[in-house]
């Protein structure tokens, strides 16, 4: 009985700051990744246009 009086003083902390913790965490680095990868794409497409334009000239 004593365990369970103590169950609650456990995972009221763990439920209310480790899990929002380790969810932000995860959301933050997911969207650095993906702004890395949406930043990579512009970058070399951008160079590839200017790459390509700088040919026509003569």
């Amino acid at each position: 009985m004593t365990t369970f009086n103590n169950l609650s003083s456990i995972l009221v902390p763990l439920v209310g700051l480790v899990f929002p913790a380790i969810a932000m965490a995860s959301l933050f680095l997911h969207i650095k990744k993906k702004k890395k990868r949406l930043f990579r794409y512009r970058y070399d497409t951008a160079k590839s246009y200017l790459f390509f334009f700088s040919r026509l000239r003569p």
